[in-house]
């Protein structure tokens, strides 16, 4: 379609030539033409309108708001993986695409017993990684995260210099309360009998069985035994 100044152009024309014109077939013609060239310049003012008024500012009170951007959702960080050197404990975490984003869009905030790393605008999502309660301390002011090609490295710098055995103190008490209680203060046959049992109640079929026999294997020797 022509633009309103080309259009508005042919309508002076046309009406010009319609003034002139001395044949009633020809006036008439030129007549529905200026109609439907008014009709096209009218519609087109119309388009043109609504698409400014898009474009205007958004005023409350006077003052211009600002365009509003589409909220974007925070996912967990649930997989990860670790490891140590004598110095770091390093977290490794899977991001596809993260390398392209912005360096001020991955911030990792570290305190001496925890980690809390942000991941902004990737894919349209937020990402986090919360981890509490670590099990010793880190300095710090010397750990920090790299960026790298499908992942990130978290360096955690270690506080004293010692083997980490778990990441939190909460990995390494779920992993004590598994372990058979012994107590010292018994009869060694009696806190041997006492962790026997308790392997027996939390142990899998095949443990009941292994534990079963050799229960009953200790009986029949102890009933064979000749009275002295």
């Amino acid at each position: 379609m022509a633009g309103l100044s080309e259009l508005r152009g042919d309508l002076e024309e046309l009406e010009n030539l319609a003034r002139t014109a001395n044949r009633p077939r020809v006036k008439e013609i030129l007549q529905r033409e200026v109609l439907r060239v008014k009709e096209q310049i009218k519609a087109l003012e119309k388009t043109e309108t609504a698409k400014n008024e898009a474009q205007k500012p958004v005023l409350v009170n006077g003052d211009k708001v600002k365009e509003q951007k589409p909220k974007l959702y925070t996912t967990k960080i649930t997989s990860y993986g670790w490891d140590q050197s004598d110095k770091f404990v390093k977290l490794y975490v899977s991001l596809e695409g993260v390398e392209k984003l912005p360096k001020e869009k991955v911030n990792a905030d570290f305190n001496s017993s925890s980690v809390d790393l942000v991941v902004r605008e990737l894919q349209n999502k937020n990402r986090q990684l919360q981890i509490r309660n670590l099990l010793y301390e880190i300095n710090p002011k010397e750990s920090s995260v790299k960026t790298k090609p499908g992942y990130l490295t978290i360096l955690m710098r270690k506080a004293v210099s010692k083997n980490w055995e778990y990441l939190t103190k909460i990995e390494k008490s779920e992993s004590d309360k598994k372990k058979p209680n012994y107590d010292k203060d018994k009869d060694p046959s009696e806190g041997l009998m006492d962790m026997m049992k308790k392997l027996y109640e939390e142990g899998d079929d095949e443990m009941k069985r292994t534990i079963a026999k050799a229960w009953t294997e200790s009986r029949e020797k102890e009933t064979s035994l000749p009275n002295l």
